[in-house]
């Protein structure tokens, strides 16, 4: 329909409205209107994209996921003749093959910027395809484009995401593992998306004319399983983006195999052969890498300071030591008592709003201390260390890769040295003084240093401040507090429960299957 620029008028039953300098198209079907509760963001409009990009295919995916379990439920249970199973099986099964097309397609996606990184893996086996059939040469790509707009065809998509999905990550491996019967069962119900949305072909051959009945129950427990299984893929082939930007990998191994293979290497501590030589010959046939590979993974096992301990390695920070760190809170205890810090946690939530603790003199006497204890740290402590002290804090809030410490800290002493150059001692203090007034500071501090696997050095902290009854200290104790190993684990238990999930779901399948 052509718009026409016009302020409250109407146009071909259509109105064109001012918003934010962008124009609004409604009509008296699809507009806004005055229960805010029940105005639907569309388009751009809170897509959480960069203007212009479009909206993810996941929107659309929960959409017509959730629209196909409502369905069936309604299917199932309402009265109403028009609801009947013969009726709802079509937009239900329409809704479950389209949510899966489209999420494939957003893990395509994904694919295609994991894909950046596995640049040599990917040509290597792209020469590996030309070399098996010469007539390819200059016809494929390392990693292939997908023309979403006109590809719907499942079975396409699906052999490339099986194809190159394990050349990125191994993870994907096992996720293919769950999904292939569902995306099989579809496909070839459904492959192009014509089956539940027409009753004939263009050919005028009858659809589903092998396939007499479609059990609405069997549907349910199967589509319901398939729904946890793409929810676990988006999840990790969203978070994989986020740790390969921040990880030090191999051509062939990821972050996850870097643990994976640590774990490994850790089984020839204790020998008399050092582990590296010891694990040597077993990883390279396991993880299917080469010597150089092999050594690479090595160093970066040892020196991550996230995942080491599985070393049984003990890290040091970078510019802090026992000595300043001790310089730092003695400091800090002047201002903010230690014995006062632990109090507060055995302290009855009830207290008494104390005025001389607010203003006056009491008040005043505070601040000086903070300015004397700001004054005193950045002439006890260099600027590294106390780069380093606020990094430390800040890491306890950020997921746990070492890339992200590393840039915080490169970032905090690159901020201080251009205060040191320009001699602005009162950016210095600011700085300073931005992360002292933290109430969870001591918290944060340590907890870094724990995950960093420091725990020795943390140790004589708590025990020099008498902070071992604090809550947060237990947890750490307990390990309840997530590091370098949160993810890992996180994985192998969603893949281990979705794995029990499916079977439960085919013997209940089998079972309806004996009833009918």
């Amino acid at each position: 329909m052509l718009l026409v620029q016009i302020m409250g008028g109407l146009v071909l039953g259509c109105r064109c409205i001012l918003l934010d300098k962008c124009y609004m198209l409604e009509n008296n079907t699809f507009s806004v209107g005055m229960n805010s509760d029940f105005n639907a963001t569309v388009g751009n409009n809170g897509s959480g994209v960069p203007m212009g990009e479009a909206r993810s295919n996941i929107d659309y995916a929960i959409g017509f996921s959730s629209a196909a379990l409502e369905l069936i439920e309604v299917a199932l249970t309402s009265q109403k003749l028009e609801n009947c199973v013969d009726y709802l099986v079509y937009p239900i099964c329409f809704n479950m093959r389209h949510a899966v097309e489209l999420q494939l397609k957003k893990v395509w996606k994904d694919l295609s910027i994991l894909a950046e990184y596995r640049k040599v893996r990917l040509t290597e086996h792209k020469n590996g395809k030309i070399k098996a059939s010469p007539f390819l040469r200059g016809k494929i790509k390392p990693f292939p484009d997908l023309d979403e707009a006109s590809t719907h065809d499942l079975r396409i998509i699906w052999n490339l995401v099986e194809e190159y999905a394990p050349l990125i990550d191994t993870r994907f491996v096992k996720l293919i593992g769950l999904l292939t019967p569902f995306i099989n069962d579809i496909a070839e119900m459904d492959s192009t998306g014509q089956t539940f949305r027409y009753p004939a072909s263009n050919e005028s051959q009858v659809h589903l004319d092998d396939t007499p009945i479609i059990n609405i129950e069997i549907l349910k427990v199967r589509f319901a399983n398939l729904v946890e299984v793409l929810k676990l893929l988006e999840k990790v082939s969203k978070e994989m983006i986020y740790e390969y930007s921040w990880s030090e990998i191999t051509n062939s191994l990821s972050h996850f195999d870097i643990i994976q293979a640590t774990y490994h290497a850790a089984n020839f501590l204790g020998d008399e052969t050092p582990y590296y030589k010891g694990a040597k010959v077993s990883t390279l046939k396991e993880f299917n890498i080469s010597s150089n590979e092999y050594s690479q993974l090595i160093k970066i096992s040892a020196k991550d300071k996230t995942i080491n301990h599985i070393l049984n390695i003990d890290n040091q920070p970078k510019h802090l030591d026992l000595k300043s760190l001790v310089t730092f809170f003695d400091i800090l205890d002047k201002v903010y008592p230690m014995t006062d810090y632990v109090e507060k946690y055995t302290r009855s939530s009830y207290s008494i709003f104390d005025f001389r603790t607010a203003f006056g003199v009491e008040a005043i006497k505070k601040m000086h201390e903070k300015r004397q204890a700001i004054e005193e740290i950045s002439k006890k402590l260099t600027l590294h260390q106390i780069a380093e002290i606020y990094s430390l804090y800040d890491f306890h809030k950020q997921p746990c890769y070492i890339g992200i410490f590393e840039s915080e800290l490169k970032r905090n002493i690159d901020e201080l040295e251009v205060y040191q150059a320009r001699s602005h001692t009162a950016e210095i203090h600011d700085f300073i003084k931005y992360f002292l007034e933290k109430t969870n500071l001591i918290n944060g501090v340590l907890t870094s240093m724990w995950t960093l696997n420091m725990k020795p050095l943390v140790k004589e902290l708590i025990e020099n401040y008498n902070l071992a009854s604090v809550p947060w200290y237990d947890k750490l104790i307990r390990g309840e507090v997530r590091n370098g190993l949160t993810e890992y684990h996180w994985f192998e238990s969603k893949i281990a429960m979705l794995q029990k999930l499916t079977e439960k779901s085919n013997q209940s399948i089998e079972l309806l299957r004996l009833l009918d």
